[in-house]
């Protein structure tokens, strides 16, 4: 009996000694604050600790992820964390850990916005006017080299797309699966996202979604400015330059429309021409609206820089690689008919005579 006992009370220990050594070696910690955690389940933003939902960062003291992949607030109230010395909610407020500003976000279809134009400081940037005042107001206006720099960590200058989701969200008769494009598409209805104030000549708009363009005008390549009050165009990260500049959407104090930088209308704040003999491009200065970068699986990915997500796990370049069933390919040249192939198991050949490509084996 005795003899039992002792080999339960060994095989107790044996494993006990397992479960500390695996613990030590699988699941090993940082600090947040001084506390001590798993990295490998949670990370630490700002001093709070944070989990992981759907691949997006939330704050576990206030926050919680649903059993859809949705972060919802407990019905608590949110502790304020510091920027630059003031205090901010990160629920509903974005720190620019650069210069210590905080600006509102808002969450409109799936895409979270900044709900206000930015206002960093920068080479290729300045107030309109020149008055620092209009910063306040309006954000900053920036080149087209800054415009692609600028959003802070986390957040990319918005893409096209992203103003067509936007816009078709807000505009229920606009549909994106009717061959929509920036330059196949021209206007939408906007109102939903204009201000309630601050544009002339009753042009304001209902802001149903928290964006609240406002109309900050524009920078002229020769130092001027024009139509504050009257004008909101912002960039977007497509900018063509071989028949004309597309900077994105703009919008007018007397329009019900959101344009798309689209020139061919002939309405001259939609894109500068640049066919022999037309008009120099003199628009060279336009406000900047970030957009949070998409989750992918456990990380974000940023569409700007042409990242894309297969199968919510594996972030890939979208302009040279494919998704097809959860797996990323590679594009074997354009000759041989863009063939795609699996690059742990082939290989892109180039016959140097023809100029084909072919896929082939690699051979273990």
């Amino acid at each position: 009996m005795k003899k039992a006992i002792f080999i339960l009370i060994l095989v107790l220990i044996v494993f006990s000694f397992l479960f500390y050594y695996q613990r030590i070696t699988h699941n090993e910690t940082k600090t947040c604050n001084g506390k001590e955690y798993d990295y490998n389940i949670y990370s630490c933003k700002n001093g709070e600790l944070a989990g992981k939902c759907k691949g997006e960062d939330y704050y576990l003291d206030y926050q919680f992820c649903d059993e859809n992949g949705n972060i919802k607030d407990k019905n608590i109230s949110h502790p304020l964390l510091k920027c630059g010395g003031k205090e901010y909610n990160p629920a509903s407020q974005l720190c620019d850990l650069r210069d210590g500003k905080i600006y509102k976000y808002v969450k409109i279809g799936e895409q979270i916005w900044m709900g206000e134009n930015l206002n960093y400081e920068t080479e290729g940037s300045a107030c309109y006017g020149n008055d620092p005042a209009n910063c306040d107001k309006y954000g900053r206006l920036y080149d087209t080299e800054a415009k692609n720099i600028v959003c802070p960590k986390d957040w990319h200058l918005s893409t096209c797309n992203e103003w067509l989701a936007l816009l078709n969200n807000q505009e229920k008769s606009y549909s994106l699966n009717h061959n929509s494009s920036c330059t196949s598409t021209r206007s939408v209805k906007n109102a939903g996202i204009k201000a309630k104030n601050g544009w002339n000549n009753g042009g304001n708009g209902t802001d149903d979604y928290g964006f609240a363009a406002l109309p900050g005008g524009y920078g002229n390549s020769d130092g001027s400015f024009g139509d504050v009050g009257n004008y909101g165009g912002w960039w977007d990260i497509e900018t063509y330059t071989y028949t004309y500049d597309h900077f994105g959407w703009y919008i007018y104090y007397n329009s019900s429309e959101a344009y798309n930088g689209d020139p061919y209308g002939g309405n001259k704040y939609g894109g500068c021409l640049y066919f022999s003999g037309g008009k120099d491009c003199k628009m060279n200065l336009l406000s900047v609206r970030c957009v949070k970068n998409t989750p992918c699986g456990e990380t974000t990915y940023d569409p700007s820089k042409e990242q894309k997500c297969c199968d919510n796990t594996i972030i890939y370049n979208g302009s040279s690689q494919f998704c097809v069933k959860g797996k990323v390919y590679d594009g074997c040249g354009e000759v041989g008919g863009g063939e795609i192939y699996d690059p742990e198991t082939e290989f892109c050949y180039e016959d140097s005579k023809t100029g084909y490509y072919e896929v082939r084996k690699k051979i273990r």
